[in-house]
């Protein structure tokens, strides 16, 4: 299993890893009714399969909130933007939302991240893998 932030995080955590200072990558997805659901990621967080403990989730003005308490001096948003959203961060001069088309999530990146797990011995078993709902139906 690929979790879905690692897919929209992977193709921007080499470039955001030469920067300087570090900028932390912050994959997101829209939840459904205003909300998202988002995670950090950092160095050589590659093949990080982030627990239902890593994810947090709110509203865009608690998503901008958590960007602006975070700490990190830049970090790029990955994921699908939409109006409310980028309203939400457009104060943070620290934030910088990645454009919706290159952040989409990509099925050549799920087979990369696929192949790299498979390489490291991460590998699930398909009777008893299961999906992190991230709320309750």
């Amino acid at each position: 299993g690929v979790p879905t932030l690692t897919v929209a995080a992977a193709p921007w955590l080499a470039a955001a890893w030469s920067t300087t200072p570090l900028t932390v990558t912050c994959a997101y997805v829209q939840a459904g009714r205003g909300r998202y659901n988002w995670c950090w990621f950092g160095p050589e967080d590659l093949l990080f399969r982030p627990s239902a403990e890593d994810h947090h989730a709110g509203d865009a003005a608690a998503f901008a909130a958590a960007l602006a308490a975070h700490g990190a001096a830049s970090i790029w948003l990955a994921g699908e933007v939409d109006a409310q959203l980028a309203a939400a961060v457009a104060p943070l001069q620290h934030v910088t939302l990645l454009d919706g088309v290159s952040a989409q999530r990509r099925a050549g990146q799920l087979a990369r991240l696929a192949a790299l797990y498979f390489d490291e011995g991460i590998v699930d078993n398909i009777e008893t893998l299961q999906p992190l709902y991230l709320r309750a139906p």
